[in-house]
């Protein structure tokens, strides 16, 4: 199977060659707008045409930045597909298949949710190579649209069996993993047809491990949110690879999460799930995803599997450059949400929720970067109460601001990662309960915003770190880069003096004070306004 692979494999390393390395997306997580990553990734040899194309409409809103860099992805898959010998293009085809059932399970969460509005369609290069009406698609009203519009793919049967027989829509969990099932099912009847020896082993090797690692991560999940499930056996994918049949029946009749993680720790698997939250299900499965695709393109010989995982590991990036928010805060707050439901706490619930959204709605901010101090403060009292809720009142806070700064000029996302090391590193070994004061003042033409926390406290070595290139890791959790990421963003705006200062003593607690320009916010709307002019 390897020859006539030996070019391809070459072309392939050479393009990942040319991915984001670590430090990029370092980079592009200390930035604070949609516009300062457009203008970063417009310089990037893989990621400028995709970003240039924006230029034309001079939108590039996420929404508009994600959609300009996944078509750049499939633009690539055509250019390697032609790459591909023809008794392989069948193979190849796998990120059209997969996108076709990424497009109806969007469709089915629209129509669910009552949005019946049409939304942009697939590029037209790849319209043409995909089964499903990916023209009609986005335009379905209803169930017997989205029916009609996958016709031709070959999730029709399967949807065709999910329609209620009082019509409406079908349950979507259902309907997701049995779809999903379809796909994989298809995977390996076409390896299985097409390929023998080791070219077949390892690709249902590939194919068998990201199975084992979905159905494991379902039950966790299905045990957490929907315990009282008698039956998860039919809405799991009905495949197995390392994990036998009778293991997966186990998890399934486990007592809650720790049962399951407890029969995990006897497979193959159990150091990929150790320690796991379930809040990182997700990036474990990534993670375990990336090293076996990156292993099979850089030291496997040369075949059909180095397109593959070529195409897996573009993947992976382009995800990567989609997450700008991270999901662990977010799944850990629906998690405390789901616990104060099944608890009948129906007040604290709503509160939660309130929080959430408030804090999101900050977060977003139509992409500015500056917002009032005001709303920093009000971010900032959202993430708190929160996880004061998350960790059951083991501490408190206080947060006070002279009523001159509320209209000032603030850099949006500050407070919140020096916040989130105070609790995660300098609180979570506390014997006592926690305390953080946040204050914000005026000094002559200075703004001056003050985190305490009486912690465990930091070394000078240890506050020295903080602004290195090598952050305090304290704890497993909590913004290792956040306190240098806030200081070089400050810098970067509003010049070299201004920035962050920290006091520390070990057993007594941090005192960071962030120092800015005593600027009005109002006077900056009308620059930015004049600038556009």
């Amino acid at each position: 199977m390897s020859a006539g692979y030996e070019a391809l494999a070459t072309k392939v390393k050479a393009m990942y060659g040319k991915r984001l390395r670590y430090a990029d997306y370092v980079r592009l997580a200390r930035m604070a707008s949609v516009s300062e990553i457009y203008a970063d990734l417009r310089q990037h040899p893989v990621w400028g045409p995709a970003v240039a194309r924006l230029d034309e409409t001079g939108k590039f809103g996420r929404a508009r930045l994600e959609a300009s860099l996944r078509e750049q992805v499939r633009e690539e898959y055509m250019r390697l597909a032609a790459f591909i010998p023809r008794e392989d293009q069948a193979l190849m085809d796998f990120p059209i298949i997969r996108s076709e059932l990424d497009g109806i399970l969007f469709t089915l969460t629209r129509l669910q949710a009552g949005r019946i509005k049409e939304v942009e369609p697939l590029p037209t290069r790849f319209i043409l190579h995909s089964k499903t009406d990916a023209k009609a698609l986005p335009l379905c009203t209803d169930y017997d649209g989205l029916l009609d519009a996958a016709r031709n793919s070959i999730y029709y049967d399967a949807l065709v069996s999910l329609r209620p027989a009082e019509g409406g829509l079908p349950n979507y969990t259902v309907a997701e993993s049995m779809l999903v099932s379809v796909y994989y099912s298809h995977m390996f009847k076409l390896m299985a047809k097409r390929y023998t020896g080791d070219a077949r082993k390892t690709l249902q090797s590939d194919l068998g491990v990201q199975i084992d690692l979905l159905n494991i991560t379902h039950i966790l999940r299905l045990k957490r949110f929907f315990p009282q499930e008698d039956n998860f056996l039919t809405i799991l994918f009905p495949f197995y690879h390392k994990l036998k049949r009778e293991q997966v029946r186990a998890m399934c009749a486990a007592d809650g999460v720790d049962g399951v993680l407890a029969l995990v720790a006897e497979t193959p698997y159990a150091r990929v799930f150790q320690g796991v939250e379930l809040s990182d299900l997700d990036q474990r499965y990534r993670e375990m995803l990336f090293r076996m695709s990156r292993r099979h393109l850089m030291l496997g010989k040369p075949s059909i599997y180095s397109a593959v995982a070529f195409l897996n590991l573009r993947e992976l990036e382009l995800r990567l450059h989609q997450e700008q928010i991270s999901p662990h805060f977010l799944y850990n707050t629906l998690d405390i949400i789901v616990w104060m439901i099944e608890n009948e706490k129906p007040d604290q619930a709503v509160k939660a929720v309130t929080a959430l959204a408030r804090f999101f709605r900050i977060s977003l901010s139509r992409g500015k970067s500056i917002i009032t101090v005001k709303d920093e403060l009000e971010h900032v009292r959202n993430y708190l109460m929160i996880q004061h809720m998350r960790f059951k009142n083991r501490f408190s806070y206080t947060i006070e601001a002279e009523d001159e700064v509320l209209e000032l000029a603030s850099l949006k996302l500050m407070l919140q990662p020096l916040v989130e090391n105070a609790i995660y590193h300098g609180m979570e070994f506390m014997d006592g309960d926690g305390e953080i004061f946040i204050s914000a003042w005026k000094e002559g033409e200075d703004l001056y915003l003050k985190v305490s926390d009486n912690g465990l406290g930091m070394t000078e070595e240890q506050v020295a770190r903080l602004f290195s290139d090598t952050p305090h890791t304290g704890s497993s959790r909590g913004s290792g880069i956040g306190v240098k990421n806030v200081n070089e963003r400050i810098r970067l705006y509003f010049g070299s003096e201004y920035g962050l200062s920290i006091e520390s003593e070990p057993d007594e607690g941090t005192v960071v004070t962030i120092h800015l320009p005593a600027v009005a916010y109002s006077e900056i709307r009308q620059k930015e306004e004049h600038d556009k002019t």
